[in-house]
């Protein structure tokens, strides 16, 4: 449905649930599996954003490739890896998880479907995307827009978002 030829995607990453660091480091393995010129951030930790009271806090990184085929499957994969990987498939709305995995961004493309929603609507807003997307690509322009990751991230900081991300050594 969205067949593309070879694009850079951008991935968010995100465990609160079981052994976080193993989990991040497996979808990492299995995102290598899906492109080319694959890039990884840092781990970061973050406190729970909106979700239900208690819930742990997350480890966060972001990822980046080249992907060429149709974003659907994509998705598609990313989701199967997540069942893989001990998430269910009904779940709360941002309940705690083992392994998330959420598309943000397909170069430039702006998709309004169902299924997938690019750029994630959200992203420019959470400290716990925009700083490793940061590390990996800083001068990254946010798709339908003429503002750099970069300039994104100075934006949380000045409101003082930044608070909510612990980089991991």
């Amino acid at each position: 449905m969205f067949e593309i030829s070879s694009i850079r995607v951008g991935f968010g990453l995100g465990s609160n649930l079981g052994d976080r660091r193993r989990a991040i480091a497996e979808a990492f393995t299995f995102l290598k599996t899906c492109g080319l010129n694959f890039q990884q951030s840092s781990l970061y930790e973050s406190d729970p954003v909106d979700c239900p009271a208690g819930s742990p806090p997350f480890l966060n990184a972001a990822a980046e490739l080249s992907y060429t085929g149709d974003l659907l499957e994509l998705l598609h994969r990313c989701q199967e890896f997540e069942r893989r990987q001990g998430r269910p498939e009904i779940r709360g709305k941002n309940t705690p998880r083992s392994v998330d995995i959420d598309l943000l961004y397909g170069d430039e493309m702006i998709i309004e479907h169902p299924q997938l929603t690019l750029p994630h609507p959200s992203m420019h807003l959470r400290a716990f995307v925009l700083q490793p997307l940061m590390e990996i690509c800083p001068e990254r322009v946010f798709p339908g827009g003429n503002r750099r990751m970069c300039d994104l991230w100075h934006d949380l900081v000045r409101h003082g978002e930044n608070q909510l991300c612990r980089k991991i050594v």
